[in-house]
This record gives structure tokens, C-alpha cells and sequence, in this order.
């Protein structure tokens, strides 16, 4: 066209006819340039249009609702130190433990370094739809050829759409990764502290009993001393002694090696001194007015780990998307100017040109079948493990909340117990000054009054324990 056009200029001087030679091929350019910009932003948009048709976390999850401002079961020595909501110089909740260690742990660093890096790749196949420079050069003694050309896509039969689509659910996919080793972290963190606070409670039991026997046994040497009792009573004392004192020894140890994997955690010392001891009220539950499905819908709805294998999901979605088309052609409109050296040219074409191309590449034989079938394999995969976690999510869940009731139950029995035993105790006393009981009862009785002690400690730490994994498990512990 081009040609005829140069025809029909007649006999104009050849320095008119090729600046009008060259406006025209400047003005087609530009115009293929300029229809090449408009499909490019108008892509993005399509894209953005054609992810709203596939899955969304919110509706294969479900929709999410604040589950309580209060940890179950909790009330705190002073305010706010349960949950760790004050950052000030107070005692450390759980919260606060978990906020500190998530904020220091170098997993977390490299979660977030991954989630950044999948979020530059979104940018990158955002680019794609812009058009692409090059600059090749080739020399052969001393002939050298330059070729500057720029490169438009103008249809891509989706193959661009489906590529930032994948970018973007693998970059929801860094994101869940972080959310779950964060997840990880603070019932790692929140196992150590019960771990703790169950050894510190009990030690604190041992702890009266060994002060009680030295009371009794002081009551019995004076005894012997007087002739009113054997000497084989103080020894049995003495014994009993002994074995609280090691028991009380066993649960240091138990103490010091949790504050030690916290402070590992963490990576600076921390003592007892910093955390907070909560005290367990089994008459304040939130989980009285709330229904077992209620939990559960929050919790499913909050479950870092169930996002991450949704995500899962939908990556090996478009995976498969991806691979059929990659094998769909690509129109391209193209810029190119050659430049000669000497008498070096690899090419008929003149040295300044414009076209539109078709390219296409389907791979070595049926391989983009394999391709295609093998992502779809992956995402039957995935389905079956976002099934299977729900099922452990559900059944974790369930398994706490029946925990938390029956500690509630527990508490309440062992309490109304041990003021019955105290009491007993009392006048187990008062009957062996009185010639009515023997030693060995009243030793016997002051067991049996550390024993039950010791049960209501660790069913309190029960109850909070399970209070915190309810409030981490429905997202609801905020740090």
C-alpha cells in the first residue's frame, strides 16, 4: 500500500516524497502504539473483572464476627495482665508473650521477606501487558548491524489475565503462610506458658505443704521431747518432708526449662518475675450464651491454616488455566528499526518498519495436555487436604470447648471439695491432741489435702489453657 501510494506521487522530489514516506510509517506506528496502550490498561481491568468469577476465600470460608472481648475463664491478677493488653511495665500476658516473640522471630522475618517478594511478582505480570523494548547488535569483521525494536501485545487470549491472576494468589498465598507460622508461633508460645504457669501453681502447692509438715513437724518433736509421742512419728514426719521437697525440686526444673524455650523463642532472658498470673473463674464463661456451631463457623472463618490450603486451592486452579493457555496465540504489533554498518545486513526487509505479528508456541508434542491434566491432579490434591484440615480444625475446636465445660464443671467440684478437706484437717488436729486420731491419720489427711490441691490447680490451669486456644483458635486474642 505503501508502494502504490509512493506511485501516485508522481514526479515530486524525492526529499518531499521521503518525508512523506516517513510521516506515514511514523503515524501508522503511532497509532499501533497507541491501540496497543489502550489494550493495555483496559487488561488489567479485564483481569480484575475475571477474578471476580473465581473462588473466594469469603465464600468457601464463610463470613467472620468478633467471638468475645474477654478470655474465657481469665481473670487477671491486675488488669490486663491475662491477656497482656497493656504495654506498659505490668506483668506479660499471653498476648504480649506472643506479640513479643511473633515480633522478634526470625521465621516471621522470612515469611514476610517471601510475602513481599510474591508481591513484586504481582508488579512484574502487571508489566506484561506494557510494551517491551530490545536492542540487539551483531558484528562480523568490521560490518556491525544495531536492531532497536518495541514490542506491543495487543491480544493475548487470556494468557496475560491468567498469569497476574496466578501472581496474586500466590501472593494471598505468602500472606497465608505468614498468618499461619504466626498462628504456629503463638500456640507454641501459649503451650510454654501453660506449661509454666501449671508448674508454678503446683510448685506453689508443694511449696505450702512443705511449710505445713515443717509446722507439724516441729508440733511432733516437741511432742517426743516430752515423751507424748515415738520418736518414729518425727521420722515419719521427716519423710514426708523430704518427698514434697523433691517433688517442689522437680517443678523448678519444670519452670525454669519452660522460661528457658520461652527465652529461646523470644531471644533475650526473661524470668518469672515478668509473667502474669492469671486466676482461673469458672463462673465467668463466654461460652455460656454461645452455640457450639457459632464457634465453629468463627473459627473456620478465622483459620490461618485453612486459608493457606483455600489458597492452595485456587492456585492449582489457575495453574491448570494456565497451561491451556499458554498454548493460545499472541498478537503483537511491533516497531523496528535497523541500523548498517558496512555491508553487513541479515535481512531483506527495509530498515525501518512497523507490522503485527501472530506467535504461538504449544511445546514438544501433546506436553501441554500433561501439563494441563497434572494441574488439575494438583488441585484434586489440595481440595482433599483443605478437607481434611477442616475436619481437624472442626474437631479441635469441638474437643476444646468440651474441655473448657468439663474444667468449668471440675473446678467448681474440686473447690466446694477443698474447703470440706480443709476443715478436716482442722479437726483431725484438734482429735490427735485429743488422744482420738493417730499420727499417720492426720499425715494421711494432710496428703489427701495436697493431692486435691494440686488437682485443683492443674484443672484452673485446664481452664485457662483451653480459654486461650478458643480465643487464639477464633482469632479473637488480639496481638
Amino acid at each position: 500500500m505503501l508502494r502504490m501510494r509512493s506511485k501516485a506521487m508522481g514526479d515530486a522530489p524525492v526529499a518531499v516524497q521521503a518525508r512523506l514516506f516517513a510521516g506515514r510509517k511514523i503515524s501508522l506506528v503511532l497509532k499501533m502504539l497507541a491501540a496497543g496502550c489502550l489494550s493495555s490498561w483496559l487488561m488489567p481491568y479485564q483481569a480484575s473483572a475475571a477474578e471476580k468469577q473465581g473462588p473466594r476465600l469469603s465464600e468457601a470460608l464463610g463470613p467472620t464476627e468478633p467471638f468475645a472481648s474477654n478470655p474465657p475463664g481469665a481473670v487477671p491478677d491486675n488488669q490486663g495482665a491475662a491477656t497482656g493488653a497493656q504495654d506498659g511495665a505490668g506483668p506479660w500476658g499471653v498476648a504480649r508473650l506472643i506479640r513479643e516473640v511473633v515480633s522478634a522471630n526470625p521465621r516471621i522475618t522470612a515469611q514476610t521477606s517471601a510475602a513481599r517478594s510474591a508481591r513484586y511478582d504481582v508488579s512484574a505480570a502487571r508489566w506484561q501487558y506494557f510494551a517491551s523494548p530490545s536492542l540487539q547488535a551483531e558484528t562480523a569483521g568490521a560490518d556491525r548491524q544495531l536492531v532497536a525494536s518495541v514490542t506491543q501485545p495487543l491480544v493475548t487470549f487470556g494468557r496475560l489475565d491468567t498469569d497476574l491472576r496466578a501472581a496474586k494468589s500466590r501472593a494471598g498465598y505468602a500472606d497465608a503462610r505468614v498468618s499461619e507460622t504466626s498462628y504456629q508461633l503463638a500456640f507454641r508460645v501459649l503451650d510454654l506458658y501453660v506449661q509454666f504457669l501449671g508448674a508454678r501453681r503446683a510448685a506453689d502447692v508443694m511449696q505450702d505443704d512443705v511449710n505445713r509438715l515443717t509446722d507439724l513437724g516441729a508440733l511432733i518433736s516437741r511432742r517426743v521431747t516430752s515423751g507424748a509421742s515415738a520418736p518414729v512419728d518425727f521420722n515419719l514426719v521427716l519423710t514426708r518432708i523430704r518427698q514434697s521437697e523433691n517433688a517442689l525440686l522437680s517443678l523448678e526444673t519444670r519452670q525454669a526449662n519452660s522460661l528457658d524455650a520461652l527465652s529461646e523463642l523470644l531471644g533475650r532472658p526473661i524470668s518469672a518475675d515478668m509473667l502474669a498470673l492469671p486466676q482461673a473463674d469458672p463462673q465467668n464463661s463466654v461460652l455460656a450464651s454461645v452455640e457450639l456451631n457459632d464457634i465453629l463457623a468463627r473459627t473456620v472463618a478465622y483459620s490461618p491454616p485453612l486459608k493457606r490450603a483455600v489458597q492452595e486451592v485456587e492456585i492449582a486452579q489457575i495453574d491448570r488455566q494456565r497451561a491451556i493457555n499458554s498454548a493460545k496465540p499472541t498478537i503483537f504489533g511491533r516497531f523496528e528499526q535497523r541500523l548498517d554498518h558496512g555491508r553487513y545486513s541479515s535481512s531483506s526487509f527495509p530498515s525501518t518498519r512497523a507490522l503485527v505479528g501472530v506467535q504461538l508456541g504449544i511445546g514438544s508434542g501433546l506436553s501441554i495436555l500433561d501439563r494441563a491434566n497434572s494441574a488439575e491432579a494438583q488441585a484434586q490434591s489440595a481440595k482433599a487436604n483443605r478437607d481434611a484440615l477442616l475436619a481437624d480444625v472442626r474437631s479441635a475446636v469441638m474437643n476444646d470447648v468440651e474441655t473448657y465445660r468439663a474444667s468449668q464443671r471440675i473446678v467448681q467440684s474440686l473447690r466446694a471439695n477443698l474447703q470440706v478437706q480443709e476443715e478436716t484437717v482442722v479437726s483431725y488436729n484438734r482429735l490427735f491432741l485429743a488422744g482420738k486420731r493417730s499420727w499417720l491419720d492426720v499425715l494421711n489427711m494432710v496428703r489427701d489435702l495436697t493431692g486435691s490441691r494440686r488437682d485443683l490447680a492443674e484443672a484452673e490451669v485446664q481452664l485457662l489453657a483451653t480459654g486461650y486456644r478458643l480465643q487464639l483458635q477464633t482469632g479473637e486474642m488480639a496481638w
